[in-house]
């Protein structure tokens, strides 16, 4: 097949050897000389197992120096150490890791004296092109700083008060339409990979990283128990006879019911890669997230409370669930509205002239 453009991940490079050969490599950081090379088949699961171990490995370098005691360098790498970092979500390790890193590249060496609101701003302000970026810098910031302070590293958090909007026009991952699940099904149907991936994120509502270890060890008496990697907190949700069915007619793993074509559990960057592409294939734009999304919709459609939307998706916070169940409330109220029309008599037809009648009643 010709070798088709794809956007290279972050730290790699492409290079063509003398003899024509197309090869990766992975360099972390301007300042890095170390590169490894990505020996797997370019953009496979075991690529991006690859770039994974190579990335995590050169990010190992800057630690191997001894940043000076006082300045941000310092201080990450002890909050990095704490017992507070360890007990974040490994997703959440991972891409606050990545900020960490151009942090450091920026102003590592900063005292930490030095680092006020208008530093925090100033950082704010760089990522202010991509409202979402910005807003992970600041909770990721303001999550370090608090640390330091309860730990006696800074008197106060310059990070705190510092906000950032997102524009009032995005509404985040595109939330799956009911067209689309169907366009996907028609593409996907019962006995495929894909159809099993898109029916256990719609009928469970699971995050990706969830999603992709859920297997049969979860399930007892059809009902679906399992503890949610971002939050730690564990929920229960009945196994749907939809999903059922499609997990009957597979394929699926040994150990998750999404599985690779070898059988083993996804890794849920490089399932998030190949499940974009699926989406492609049935020409739906939607993505993982969407279809939780999607579910929820459902679930509020069908008149699902509050309360019953939180302990389903597994939300601490009222305001999320509340957001679906306001959206369903107004269909359904304008649904009973129009209804309303029904109850009014239509206006009597203005009589019209009838020349034969006219003349009789004249005459008699």
């Amino acid at each position: 097949m010709p070798d088709m453009p794809r956007k290279l991940p972050p730290y790699v490079q492409k290079e063509r050897s003398r003899h024509g050969k197309v090869m990766y490599y992975v360099r972390a950081g301007s300042g890095s000389r170390r590169r490894i090379r990505l020996k797997s088949e370019p953009f496979s699961q075991e690529w991006f197992e690859e770039y994974r171990a190579a990335l995590q490995g050169a990010r190992r370098e800057p630690e191997s120096k001894v940043a000076r005691q006082g300045t941000l360098e310092w201080l990450i790498g002890l909050y990095m150490h704490s017992a507070d970092w360890a007990r974040l979500a490994p997703s959440t390790r991972s891409q606050r890791q990545n900020i960490f890193l151009h942090v450091i590249e920026s102003a590592g060496g900063a005292a930490l004296t030095q680092i006020d609101r208008k530093a925090v701003e100033r950082g704010r302000d760089r990522r202010i092109e991509t409202p979402f970026a910005a807003k992970n810098y600041l909770k990721t910031i303001r999550a370090l700083f608090r640390w330091a302070v309860l730990h006696g590293h800074m008197k106060t958090n310059p990070a705190e008060g510092v906000e950032v909007q997102a524009p009032k026009n995005h509404t985040g991952f595109h939330t799956w339409t009911e067209e689309e699940i169907a366009r996907y099904q028609a593409r996907w149907p019962r006995g495929t990979r894909e159809r099993v991936a898109l029916d256990v994120l719609l009928y469970t509502g699971l995050r990706r990283g969830d999603a992709c270890v859920l297997g049969r060890q979860h399930v007892r008496d059809e009902v679906i128990t399992i503890r949610m990697e971002k939050t730690k907190d564990e929920v229960s949700i009945p196994l749907l006879p939809e999903l059922r069915k499609t997990l009957d007619a597979g394929p699926t793993g040994d150990l998750a019911f999404i599985a690779t074509m070898a059988g083993r559990p996804f890794k849920k960057e490089s399932f998030g890669t190949w499940f974009r592409i699926a989406c492609r294939e049935a020409d739906c734009p939607g993505s993982a997230h969407g279809l939780r999304k999607a579910a929820a919709v459902r679930l509020a459609n069908g008149g699902a409370t509050v309360h019953q939307l939180m302990a389903w998706f597994g939300w601490k916070d009222e305001s999320m669930a509340m957001g679906y169940t306001r959206a369903a409330d107004r269909k359904r109220l304008a649904r009973d509205a129009a209804a309303l029309f029904g109850n009014h008599s239509p206006e009597p037809e203005a009589r019209r002239p009838n020349p034969e009648k006219d003349d009789a009643k004249s005459t008699g």
